[in-house]
């Protein structure tokens, strides 16, 4: 039998810990040089300078990678250069420089209101390097149906994934005047922590029933040192935006910077924002959070590997996604899921990793070669609870195992139940060829987990070649599956030919 190989994902174990020189800073220095200080500041913080980018001809700098391909780009832009559009121009240039169909480097974004403001969240993002980030972890949200929190109320600490959360919101109950001082009392309670998780509805201006981008910069909010994931629509978005109620993209123009809440956001004390430049859903949130906090990877790579998901549904086919402006009917529903995740963006620097040797790695994947050219491959996902009413964070329980694209439920069902396996496998050195694998056994503790049948794609990156495997669990989120899963674990063999 022939030596197995273990990996959590490419650049997993090998996460700085330290700033690296294998960092690419591209930068629009926007008008009077606005942005350079910020790209000098990031690019000399990764032993580099930067390079100009023109982003009317982002695809042909990001082709001329190809002579020296990096693991982590970061690009320095003006507000007015990011939206959507160029989202997709950037990842699907950054899938062209080798053959396969992801992705080919992990990347972040910096900007800010303006020229001073980005080059304070460069000063963060080296700060950050040199911290040991914790497991504390807030929540925050708002709605009418909130009453205002007490002073007096007990905390309730929710553990999950090592973490001790507190939850915090805006009450818009009792008129705007006490949404505006509950969302400010809430905000100044997560002070220090080191992840938060924003959940609400949201458009370029503003969360949902908590705040504005003018109120939060007003109120001087001061979230740091946190790594913020926000799952509300359009709040990644700093300037042109499209959406229409009737489904078909339309451009609603720039929002301006002071307005924006994006910008607000990355100038409040964080690291890392992880938002949307379009429509989102806290789903994907979760399972950006889980990228990092779970599996430790790198924050552009936690990223990444959002976008790789979305590129197993293309089938192998290189992702493309039509120019908002140009798109003439309402996208089908497989379709709007697709630009959902597409719309991820990440602001911070893509080679930090927090949690690289302090990740819960609920997680697991194998490779083994067998005699008389038979592989195996092993994936699951340790217990992550030690019962079903105890040790639990509901949501992030729920988004570990559920599959987001996989989902067949109605127009009208909030909520996707369908679930999934979805890891990532190193292959021995030197291996050429793409398995031809099944699911042999898959348990959970004394349960059978039944499967579809499994989803396989090879990736090819600096650090050797991968193995993508999907396995659809043929059981949702309100199953007893679900829940022998979560308390027991899921142990997962694939076996078949070379």
């Amino acid at each position: 039998m022939l030596p197995s190989v273990a990996l959590f994902g490419w650049i997993a174990l090998a996460a700085p810990s330290e700033p690296t020189s294998d960092v690419v800073v591209f930068v629009d220095p926007g008008k009077s040089d606005e942005f350079l200080p910020a790209a000098r500041a990031l690019a000399a913080l990764h032993q580099t300078k930067p390079k100009h980018l023109d982003p009317k001809n982002i695809r042909r700098a990001i082709l001329d990678l190809r002579k020296s391909p990096p693991r982590f780009v970061a690009f320095v832009l003006p507000p007015e250069d990011i939206d959507i559009d160029l989202a997709h121009a950037i990842l699907e240039a950054s899938a062209e420089l080798d053959g396969d169909s992801f992705p080919d480097f992990a990347y972040g974004f910096v900007t800010g209101r303006d020229g001073a403001a980005a080059s304070r969240f460069v000063d963060r993002i080296a700060a950050a390097w040199k911290r040991d980030f914790g497991k504390s972890a807030g929540t925050f949200t708002g709605g009418p149906l909130f009453a205002r929190r007490k002073k007096d109320a007990e905390e309730s600490n929710v553990s999950g994934f090592g973490f001790t959360a507190k939850s915090r919101w805006a009450s818009a109950k009792e008129g705007d005047a006490v949404r505006a001082e509950s969302a400010q009392e809430g905000l100044a309670d997560l002070r220090g922590l080191d992840a938060l998780l924003f959940y609400s509805h949201g458009s370029p201006r503003g969360l949902d029933s908590c705040f504005n981008g003018q109120e939060f910069t007003r109120w001087k909010i001061d979230l740091s040192p946190a790594i913020l994931f926000n799952c509300a629509c359009f709040n990644g978005a700093p300037s042109r935006w499209f959406f229409s109620p009737s489904g078909k993209p339309t451009d609603r123009g720039p929002t301006p910077r002071d307005q924006s809440v994006a910008l607000a956001l990355l100038d409040s004390g964080i690291s890392g924002y992880f938002a949307s430049v379009d429509d989102w859903h806290g789903i994907l949130a979760d399972q950006a959070f889980l990228n990092v906090a779970d599996d430790g990877l790198p924050l552009g790579l936690a990223a990444k590997r959002m976008l790789d998901r979305v590129a197993l549904e293309f089938h192998g086919k290189p992702m493309h996604f039509e120019p908002a402006g140009r798109l003439r009917d309402v996208p089908d529903k497989d379709a709007i899921k697709r630009r959902a995740g597409t719309s991820t963006i990440f602001y911070g620097d893509p080679s930090w990793a927090p949690y690289a040797t302090t990740a819960s790695r609920s997680g697991f994947s194998e490779f083994e070669s067998l005699e008389r050219g038979k592989a195996r491959v092993r994936i699951g996902l340790h217990a992550l609870r030690s019962d079903s009413l105890h040790g639990s964070w509901p949501l992030l329980l729920r988004d570990r195992l559920i599959s987001y694209y996989g989902d067949t439920s109605g127009e009208s069902e909030r909520v996707p139940l369908a679930m999934e396996i979805y890891r990532v496998v190193a292959l021995p050195e030197g291996y050429k060829g793409t398995p031809s694998l099944s699911v042999v056994s898959a348990r959970a503790g004394e349960m059978d987990v039944p499967t579809g049948d499994p989803r396989l794609a090879i990736e090819e990156t600096p650090e050797g070649r991968f193995l993508h495997v999907l396995v659809p669990l043929a059981a949702g989120t309100d199953s007893p599956t679900f829940s022998a899963i979560t308390t027991n674990g899921l142990a997962m063999e694939l076996v078949g030919n070379l």
